[in-house]
């Protein structure tokens, strides 16, 4: 797919507290995953924080941020705030 250069200032106004910027697919979207020693990270969070059933997904989540050194994680889920070493930011607040 060809890039369109009138879609890099477009944006739409949804008359909340945010707007909503598009992205441009091929810059700004990246696929993340476990690196080396994620397993380790994910244990020791996972041990620390006392997870237990679905908190492993959040817990897998954060390792992965934590490993990538993402600055910023938007979210809306509070269970997130358990994980101090990962920064969380809800967006529709």
């Amino acid at each position: 797919m060809e890039k369109m250069d009138w879609w890099k200032d477009f944006k739409i106004n949804l008359g909340l507290r945010f707007e909503i910027l598009p992205m441009d697919y091929k810059n700004d979207v990246y696929c993340i995953g476990e690196l080396t020693g994620y397993f380790s990270l994910f244990k020791e969070i996972s041990l620390k924080r006392k997870i237990s059933g679905g908190e492993y997904h959040d817990a897998r989540i954060a390792a992965i941020c934590i490993q990538h050194e993402i600055k910023v994680f938007y979210s809306a889920d509070r269970d997130f705030n358990r994980f101090p070493r990962l920064k969380i930011k809800n967006p529709l607040v």
